[in-house]
Protein backbone atom coordinates (compact mmCIF):
# COMPACT_ATOMS: atom_id res chain seq x y z
CA UNK A 1 0.00 0.00 0.00
CA UNK A 2 1.36 3.42 -1.10
CA UNK A 3 1.01 6.76 -0.46
CA UNK A 4 2.26 9.38 -2.68
CA UNK A 5 1.21 12.64 -1.77
CA UNK A 6 1.41 15.76 -4.21
CA UNK A 7 4.34 17.05 -3.92
CA UNK A 8 4.89 20.34 -2.26
CA UNK A 9 7.69 22.79 -0.89
CA UNK A 10 10.74 22.59 1.78
CA UNK A 11 12.75 24.41 3.92
CA UNK A 12 12.32 27.73 5.45
CA UNK A 13 13.57 31.17 4.57
CA UNK A 14 15.49 31.30 8.18
CA UNK A 15 17.27 28.33 8.01
CA UNK A 16 18.69 29.16 4.33
CA UNK A 17 19.37 32.25 6.26
CA UNK A 18 20.99 31.64 9.29
CA UNK A 19 22.77 28.20 8.89
CA UNK A 20 25.75 28.77 6.83
CA UNK A 21 27.87 26.27 5.25
CA UNK A 22 30.73 26.49 7.74
CA UNK A 23 27.92 25.85 10.54
CA UNK A 24 27.27 22.44 8.67
CA UNK A 25 30.81 21.53 8.23
CA UNK A 26 31.44 21.91 11.74
CA UNK A 27 28.24 19.64 12.93
CA UNK A 28 29.12 17.24 10.51
CA UNK A 29 32.62 16.89 11.64
CA UNK A 30 31.05 16.55 15.36
CA UNK A 31 28.71 13.95 15.20
CA UNK A 32 26.17 13.79 18.46
CA UNK A 33 27.45 17.31 19.29
CA UNK A 34 24.90 20.12 19.88
CA UNK A 35 26.53 23.25 18.01
CA UNK A 36 24.97 26.05 19.45
CA UNK A 37 24.92 29.81 18.40
CA UNK A 38 23.26 32.59 19.97
CA UNK A 39 23.34 35.40 17.58
CA UNK A 40 26.51 35.25 15.33
CA UNK A 41 28.36 33.77 18.74
CA UNK A 42 29.27 30.14 18.72
CA UNK A 43 28.67 28.47 22.57
CA UNK A 44 30.70 26.15 23.27
CA UNK A 45 28.91 22.76 23.92
CA UNK A 46 30.26 22.61 27.40
CA UNK A 47 29.28 26.06 28.78
CA UNK A 48 25.56 24.89 28.46
CA UNK A 49 24.10 23.81 31.72
CA UNK A 50 20.89 23.07 30.49
CA UNK A 51 19.25 22.72 26.84
CA UNK A 52 15.55 21.71 26.03
CA UNK A 53 14.08 21.62 22.89
CA UNK A 54 10.08 20.75 23.20
CA UNK A 55 7.75 19.86 20.60
CA UNK A 56 4.54 19.37 22.41
CA UNK A 57 2.75 22.24 21.08
CA UNK A 58 2.40 23.51 17.82
CA UNK A 59 5.49 25.38 17.05
CA UNK A 60 8.66 23.92 19.06
CA UNK A 61 10.19 25.98 21.79
CA UNK A 62 13.66 26.18 23.15
CA UNK A 63 14.91 27.13 26.66
CA UNK A 64 18.76 26.86 27.77
CA UNK A 65 20.72 28.24 30.69
CA UNK A 66 24.46 29.09 30.21
CA UNK A 67 26.66 29.99 33.32
CA UNK A 68 28.04 33.75 32.71
CA UNK A 69 31.17 32.64 33.49
CA UNK A 70 31.61 30.53 30.87
CA UNK A 71 29.38 32.64 28.61
CA UNK A 72 32.04 35.83 28.68
CA UNK A 73 34.42 33.58 27.16
CA UNK A 74 32.29 33.54 24.02
CA UNK A 75 30.45 37.01 23.97
CA UNK A 76 32.08 40.10 25.15
CA UNK A 77 28.90 41.58 26.31
CA UNK A 78 26.05 39.38 26.98
CA UNK A 79 23.72 42.30 26.71
CA UNK A 80 23.74 42.38 23.49
CA UNK A 81 21.36 39.05 24.01
CA UNK A 82 18.01 40.33 24.35
CA UNK A 83 14.58 39.04 23.33
CA UNK A 84 14.51 38.78 19.43
CA UNK A 85 18.12 37.32 19.65
CA UNK A 86 18.50 34.63 16.76
CA UNK A 87 19.54 31.33 18.32
CA UNK A 88 20.80 28.68 15.53
CA UNK A 89 20.82 25.07 16.77
CA UNK A 90 22.64 22.18 14.58
CA UNK A 91 23.33 18.57 15.77
CA UNK A 92 24.33 15.02 13.63
CA UNK A 93 23.89 11.65 14.07
CA UNK A 94 26.35 10.92 11.72
CA UNK A 95 24.14 10.68 8.87
CA UNK A 96 21.58 13.23 8.65
CA UNK A 97 21.87 16.71 10.01
CA UNK A 98 18.93 18.79 12.12
CA UNK A 99 19.08 22.72 11.66
CA UNK A 100 16.32 24.89 13.42
CA UNK A 101 16.39 28.49 13.88
CA UNK A 102 14.70 30.00 16.84
CA UNK A 103 14.14 33.30 18.37
CA UNK A 104 14.41 34.68 21.98
CA UNK A 105 11.79 35.80 23.65
CA UNK A 106 12.54 35.99 27.03
CA UNK A 107 16.44 36.37 28.57
CA UNK A 108 16.50 36.45 32.29
CA UNK A 109 20.09 37.44 34.17
CA UNK A 110 20.43 36.16 37.87
CA UNK A 111 24.03 37.05 37.76
CA UNK A 112 24.83 33.23 37.97
CA UNK A 113 23.20 31.98 34.67
CA UNK A 114 22.00 33.58 31.78
CA UNK A 115 18.12 31.99 31.00
CA UNK A 116 17.06 32.06 27.59
CA UNK A 117 13.96 30.93 25.95
CA UNK A 118 12.26 31.39 23.03
CA UNK A 119 10.03 29.71 19.74
CA UNK A 120 10.99 28.16 16.74
CA UNK A 121 11.56 31.43 14.05
CA UNK A 122 8.59 31.36 11.91
CA UNK A 123 7.73 34.91 10.56
CA UNK A 124 4.13 36.25 11.42
CA UNK A 125 3.38 33.07 13.14
CA UNK A 126 1.98 35.55 16.27
CA UNK A 127 0.87 38.41 14.07
CA UNK A 128 -2.93 38.78 13.52
CA UNK A 129 -4.14 38.87 10.23
CA UNK A 130 -7.88 38.93 8.46
CA UNK A 131 -7.97 36.99 5.21
CA UNK A 132 -10.00 34.50 2.69
CA UNK A 133 -8.34 31.04 1.15
CA UNK A 134 -10.48 29.71 -1.15
CA UNK A 135 -9.62 25.25 -2.00
CA UNK A 136 -9.04 22.91 0.08
CA UNK A 137 -8.16 22.48 3.85
CA UNK A 138 -4.82 20.95 2.06
CA UNK A 139 -4.38 23.38 -0.32
CA UNK A 140 -5.32 26.72 2.36
CA UNK A 141 -2.99 24.85 4.50
CA UNK A 142 0.22 24.66 1.65
CA UNK A 143 -0.80 28.49 0.94
CA UNK A 144 -0.26 29.89 4.69
CA UNK A 145 2.83 27.82 5.00
CA UNK A 146 4.01 29.67 1.89
CA UNK A 147 3.20 32.95 3.50
CA UNK A 148 4.89 32.15 7.06
CA UNK A 149 8.21 31.34 5.22
CA UNK A 150 7.73 27.54 6.20
CA UNK A 151 8.14 24.23 4.03
CA UNK A 152 4.77 22.18 3.86
CA UNK A 153 4.37 17.96 4.10
CA UNK A 154 1.44 16.35 3.93
CA UNK A 155 0.36 12.62 3.49
CA UNK A 156 -2.25 13.12 1.42
CA UNK A 157 -2.72 14.39 -2.38
CA UNK A 158 -3.67 18.06 -1.33
CA UNK A 159 -6.96 17.57 -3.96
CA UNK A 160 -7.61 14.38 -1.62
CA UNK A 161 -10.17 16.50 1.09
CA UNK A 162 -13.27 17.01 0.55
CA UNK A 163 -14.37 19.89 2.21
CA UNK A 164 -13.67 22.62 -0.40
CA UNK A 165 -15.16 26.02 0.66
CA UNK A 166 -13.39 29.28 1.42
CA UNK A 167 -11.20 29.48 4.75
CA UNK A 168 -11.97 32.85 6.82
CA UNK A 169 -9.65 33.92 9.18
CA UNK A 170 -11.36 36.89 11.54
CA UNK A 171 -8.19 38.89 12.72
CA UNK A 172 -6.51 35.51 14.45
CA UNK A 173 -3.18 34.74 14.61
CA UNK A 174 -1.55 32.86 11.86
CA UNK A 175 -1.18 29.46 14.43
CA UNK A 176 -4.47 29.61 15.41
CA UNK A 177 -5.42 30.05 11.86
CA UNK A 178 -3.91 26.84 10.63
CA UNK A 179 -4.98 24.65 13.87
CA UNK A 180 -8.65 26.04 13.07
CA UNK A 181 -7.92 24.74 9.55
CA UNK A 182 -6.72 21.50 10.41
CA UNK A 183 -9.48 21.28 12.80
CA UNK A 184 -12.31 21.23 10.31
CA UNK A 185 -10.80 19.52 7.48
CA UNK A 186 -12.42 16.41 6.22
CA UNK A 187 -11.65 13.56 3.63
CA UNK A 188 -14.52 11.13 4.89
CA UNK A 189 -16.15 9.41 8.20
CA UNK A 190 -12.78 7.49 8.70
CA UNK A 191 -9.56 10.20 8.62
CA UNK A 192 -9.03 12.90 11.36
CA UNK A 193 -6.33 15.43 10.50
CA UNK A 194 -3.70 17.06 12.82
CA UNK A 195 -1.03 19.93 12.18
CA UNK A 196 1.87 21.45 13.11
CA UNK A 197 4.96 23.10 12.53
CA UNK A 198 7.81 20.40 13.25
CA UNK A 199 11.66 21.28 14.58
CA UNK A 200 13.02 21.23 10.79
CA UNK A 201 10.86 24.63 10.06
CA UNK A 202 8.02 22.34 7.91
CA UNK A 203 3.93 22.68 8.50
CA UNK A 204 2.89 19.28 8.37
CA UNK A 205 -0.66 18.04 7.84
CA UNK A 206 -1.01 14.48 8.85
CA UNK A 207 -3.73 12.14 8.16
CA UNK A 208 -3.60 10.31 11.01
CA UNK A 209 -5.49 7.61 10.25
CA UNK A 210 -3.73 5.75 8.01
CA UNK A 211 -0.88 5.81 10.03
CA UNK A 212 -2.76 3.30 12.41
CA UNK A 213 -3.40 1.06 9.21
CA UNK A 214 -2.69 -2.58 9.10
CA UNK A 215 -1.66 -2.82 5.85
CA UNK A 216 0.91 -0.04 5.54
CA UNK A 217 4.26 -0.42 5.80
CA UNK A 218 6.97 1.36 8.06
CA UNK A 219 8.54 2.75 4.51
CA UNK A 220 5.31 3.54 2.99
CA UNK A 221 4.83 5.82 6.07
CA UNK A 222 8.41 7.23 5.80
CA UNK A 223 8.18 7.96 2.24
CA UNK A 224 4.05 9.03 2.86
CA UNK A 225 5.83 12.30 3.41
CA UNK A 226 6.82 14.08 0.25
CA UNK A 227 8.87 17.37 -0.01
CA UNK A 228 9.73 19.57 -2.77
CA UNK A 229 11.84 23.08 -3.19
CA UNK A 230 10.51 26.37 -4.37
CA UNK A 231 13.09 29.56 -4.57
CA UNK A 232 13.34 31.04 -1.01
CA UNK A 233 11.14 34.55 -0.42
CA UNK A 234 12.61 37.39 1.19
CA UNK A 235 12.49 39.11 3.84
CA UNK A 236 14.35 41.56 6.42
Amino acid sequence: MKFNPEIVFDKSLDVRNHITEDMRKMAKQMPYTTILYVGTKLIPCGSISYLKISDTSFCPTISLDIPKVSLNSSIDNTREIIPGTVISFLASDGVGLIESVFTADSVRDDGIYLTISGNLRVPDMFRKCSCSLPGRSAEALACMAQQMGTGFCTNIELSDTNDAMIWVNGHNSTVDFCQYIAQHAYKDDKSFFDAFISIDHNLYFIECNRLFDKFAFKDDIINSFKINKIPPPQFD
